[in-house]
């Protein structure tokens, strides 16, 4: 974890120095926290700091969001992130084409079944159409509720769902350049990219691949849709008979 400081002004530094000091009441407390299923209000804040994205910006747009958050709530997320990840590998719930935010996959996979699949409709005669959709700000636009539905649909209950439901719910953020820092506003959708939201973002998109009957291959924002179901002669039929409409019409 980086040695940068949090919003409650605790570095990370810190509980790394004193880990062996602090680790056992950390432990306590991170259980009780599951087993009540509450989130402590004081993770929820995070304070966000602009980075420009070129020499001289000159609207937001050109600016980089840096979710800055405390560190005991990452450590929580991330013991979560490895419970639920665990979780739905071992009762097979994860998609295989997707690739996004799971171990053991990576860019090189995704291309790499996309090459294989190319090869085979070529073998087969079949053309292959592909489109590319790019989820702008996908983060910040998942609504939280739905979210919640699909954890639940995915057997995540109970105190687990209060967990999650306590964890999204009623989250803030502030803007801090230097030593300035703007009121806390609260936000409804997203959840300031959060280490559990990655995984979760996972599970949103997961019924794309599960319910449409084309191949879908989902690779972190990129929602890949090929189309592989076409036989080479009935294309260029088709190709020819559209030439036709337009010499007959034009």
């Amino acid at each position: 974890m980086k040695s940068n400081s949090s919003p409650n002004d605790i570095p990370s530094k810190f509980f790394k120095i004193a880990s062996c000091i602090v680790s056992e009441g950390l432990s306590e407390f991170f259980n009780k926290c599951m087993t009540t299923g509450e989130f402590p209000g004081s993770w929820k804040i995070a304070h966000i700091t602009p980075i420009p994205k070129v020499h001289s910006p000159s609207s937001s747009s050109e600016y980089r969001p840096i979710s800055v958050l405390p560190v005991l709530s990452k450590l929580f997320e991330k013991i979560l992130y490895h419970r639920v990840y665990s979780y739905l590998t071992e009762h097979n719930l994860m998609d295989k084409r997707q690739c996004g935010f799971r171990e053991n996959h990576s860019t090189e996979l995704a291309i790499t079944t996309i090459y294989d699949e190319l090869l085979k409709n070529f073998d087969n005669k079949l053309i292959t159409c592909s489109l590319f959709l790019d989820l702008l700000k996908a983060f910040d636009c998942c609504d939280q509720e739905m979210l919640l539905d699909k954890l639940y649909h995915y057997g995540i209950r109970g105190v687990s769902h209060k967990l999650f439901a306590n964890c999204l719910h009623n989250r803030k953020q502030c803007t801090k350049i230097g030593e300035f820092k703007s009121s806390c506003k609260s936000i409804s959708c997203g959840s300031l990219r959060v280490v559990l939201f990655r995984l979760c973002f996972s599970l949103f998109t997961l019924t794309i691949s599960q319910k449409h009957p084309l191949f879908i291959l989902v690779y972190l924002l990129m929602i890949l849709i090929s189309i592989c179901q076409i036989p080479l002669l009935m294309f260029f039929r088709q190709l020819l008979t559209l030439n036709y409409v337009k010499l007959t019409t034009g």
